[in-house]
Formats: C-alpha cells, structure tokens, sequence
C-alpha cells in the first residue's frame, strides 16, 4: 500500500493576530535589544525602526538633509560647535539614561545612543546654517517658497514611503508576531529552584497568585 501522506504542518497565526505579552516574540517586546532585532542587515531591525513613534524623527532627518543640501556650508564655524555640542548633550544625555553594567547597556541601547548624539549635531548645524544664511530663511524656513514646499512636500513622501515599508512588511509576513530570528521564539521566563524545587514560569492570569506563593515560599525557606 502507498505510504500515509505527511500531517499537515501547523496553521501559520495571522500577521495581524493579537498575543498576549509573555507570547510575543522578543522582536516585538519594548525589552527587547537592538541586537535580538537582528541589527543592521536584518530586516526586523528596520521595520521597528520605522513605528509610528519614530515617523517624525524621519521626516526631520529628510527634511535636514534637504535643507543641507541648498543651504549647507563648508564652514568650520557651523559644524564645529555642532560636534561640541552634540558629544556635551550626547554624553548628558546618555548618562541620564545608563543603568549599568556597560556591556549589557551597549547590547540594549547602543542605537538610541547614537540617536541622543545626532540629534544634537543636526539641530546645531541647522541653526548655525541658519544664521550664516540667515538672508535666505524666514525663522526657520527658506524664503524660496518652491524650495520650502518642495522639501516639506519630498520630506512627506519619503516618510510615506517609511511607513508602507512596515506595513508591506508585516502584511507579506517578513514581521509578524511569533517571527524572530532563524524563525525562533524567545523564551523569556525560565523555570528556577527555590529551595530545591523547580518554580515554573505563571501562566496567564496568574501573575499576582504566582508572585505571592513565590514571596510566601521564599519567606519560608
């Protein structure tokens, strides 16, 4: 007789189903590293670099480039101060957000690190732009209403073009929850020995009972 077929594999979750926050995949999870996201050369890096949150800080990094490139000056007085300021505000900034060690702080934060650093040189180069050719712009915006229009309006397409990345993305499911890297899980809780005896991960529901049994057990032991 023929062989039985194979089983089916099992059903794939739909891209846009919900999970509860102890099944989401660690691409997912606000806990998350930049390096469990895969870094630079994966793709789940780049679409939770493109979230709502961050959709107006690549509209201004579009516009400051545009702006730079009809504006921009080779002068030492501009970008001078602007790396000044940006390694003052950037080290500021960076020590009032460190939780120690370094090691682990690098392998969570190194991205919005450098985020904390550019910020600060661009809005100082922008500024200082502003004042060199200050003949030029009206507050912060070029008088030549085709250049400023132009620019919102480029600076607008490109942050739409931004946006529908991530949402092709998780609707041909290249992100999706349950997705992380080598199509693997992260498994977050572990079971622990308390006392010689195993503690398994609560299960939904049963966070706060969980927490006071293991608080009473400690105590207990």
């Amino acid at each position: 007789p023929p062989p039985p077929p194979p089983p089916p594999p099992p059903p794939r979750p739909p891209p846009h189903s919900h999970y509860h926050p102890m099944d989401a995949p660690v691409s997912k999870r606000e806990s998350a590293t930049d390096d469990e996201r895969g870094g630079w050369c994966e793709i789940a890096f780049w679409v939770h670099s493109c979230r709502t949150p961050l959709l107006p800080v690549w509209f201004l990094m579009f516009w400051y480039i545009y702006i730079m490139g009809f504006f921009g000056v080779p002068d030492p007085e501009v970008w001078g101060p602007a790396v000044g300021i940006a390694f003052i505000v950037g080290c500021v900034l960076t020590g009032n957000m460190y939780n120690g060690p370094f090691e682990e702080f690098w392998r969570k934060r190194k991205y919005p690190t450098m985020r904390v650093f550019a910020i600060p040189f661009c809005v100082s180069s922008y500024s200082s732009t502003l004042q060199v050719r200050k003949e030029d712009f009206a507050f912060i915006f070029p008088k030549n209403a085709g250049i400023c229009v132009g620019g919102l309006i480029l600076a607008g397409i490109l942050t739409s073009f931004v946006w529908f990345f991530r949402w092709f993305a998780i609707r041909k499911g290249l992100y999706e929850p349950g997705m992380h890297l080598n199509n693997q899980k992260h498994i977050e809780l572990q079971e622990s020995k308390v006392g010689g005896e195993s503690v398994a991960p609560p299960s939904r529901g049963q966070g706060a009972v969980h927490s006071q049994a293991e608080s009473e057990r400690q105590q207990n032991v």
